[in-house]
This record gives C-alpha cells, sequence and structure tokens, in this order.
C-alpha cells in the first residue's frame, strides 16, 4: 500500500508508526534527476528518499505505480530485486518519493545481470 503523506517525516510516522522517526539524513547518488537521500530511521532501519518540486508529484506516483508492476513480475522470475514503495507526496514546495533501500552491490556475473534486468523490464511493460 503506498501511503499518501505531506513530508517525508509524516510517511515514516505512517509506514513504520508514530514511534518511529527519521533520525539520519544522507545526501547519495541514485536520484537521476532528483535529490537523493538515505534516511536512517531510529530504529536502525533505512529508506531510500527521492525529492523534486510539488508540481513532479505525479512522476513519483507514476514511479510507484511502475515499481509495483516490476516487483509483480520480479516475484515471479530470478530478476533483481525491486525497490518496495512506501509513501509519496507533497508539502506544497517539494515533492517526495520514500521506498525500500537496497543494498549495493556488484553482480558476479554483469552480462547476466544485464539479461535479467531487460527481461523484468521487457515483462512488466505494459501496452496498454
Amino acid at each position: 500500500m503506498l501511503h499518501d503523506a505531506a513530508s517525508p517525516a509524516d510517511a515514516v510516522a505512517l509506514v513504520f508508526g508514530s514511534d518511529i522517526a527519521i533520525a539520519a539524513s544522507r545526501s547519495v547518488s541514485g536520484g537521476d534527476i532528483n535529490r537523493a537521500r538515505l534516511l536512517t530511521l531510529s530504529d536502525g532501519r533505512e529508506v531510500f528518499l527521492k525529492e523534486n518540486r510539488a508540481d513532479l508529484a505525479g512522476m513519483f506516483v507514476a514511479e510507484a505505480a511502475g515499481l509495483d508492476a516490476l516487483a509483480a513480475v520480479a516475484a515471479e522470475s530470478s530478476a533483481p530485486p525491486v525497490p518496495r514503495p512506501l509513501a509519496c507526496g507533497s508539502d506544497g514546495r517539494s515533492s517526495f518519493l520514500m521506498m525500500e533501500a537496497l543494498e549495493n552491490g556488484r553482480s558476479a556475473d554483469g552480462a547476466a545481470f544485464g539479461r535479467a534486468l531487460a527481461g523484468l523490464h521487457r515483462e512488466g511493460r505494459s501496452d496498454t
């Protein structure tokens, strides 16, 4: 379930409970055209946050839907992991998408990983 929240702090409370808060935040790569941060929560868990202008909130809703579609395909194959979208929203100045943080790493077989990733996107594509 994708939660709609007014801020990343509100999103954390909605997803993890009101006793969990953002304990630390650091900028990371991986946001493409967005600002990206790794949030460490008060219980030690981490989540990935992408932020951009408020008028781009729809982009994050669409990205969350795309991630859900890819995850459905990945669950039935040996595809690479797909981060689970947790919440999105806007405070009027900026919009955000909060998702599960995946561990960084390298595949032992880059070519096989590339084929699996291409297959995931090919199977997850909708022509409707």
